[in-house]
């Protein structure tokens, strides 16, 4: 988790493209370990890092794909 962190931090500091690079490593980590809560916020993460860059259909998606995730979770 401590790319998630790293992300956080690049998020806070408008370090947007870093963020995503760090997310999308704790997503690859997350999917590859079958780890379904880190695999949501992830993607929830990217979904905020994408529309701060203005890619609102990119930020939709990885919204979306954490929508289903926490559902199956039972987490709303």
């Amino acid at each position: 988790m401590a790319h998630l962190s790293l992300a956080n931090m690049y998020t806070q500091q408008s370090g947007y493209r870093q963020a995503v690079e760090h997310l999308t490593i704790t997503l690859d980590t997350a999917r590859r370990t079958g780890w379904p809560e880190a695999q949501s916020a992830a993607l929830g993460a990217l979904g905020t890092a994408y529309r701060l860059l203005g890619q609102p259909q990119r930020a939709a998606d990885q919204l979306a794909e954490a929508l289903v995730l926490d559902r199956r979770l039972d987490r709303r």
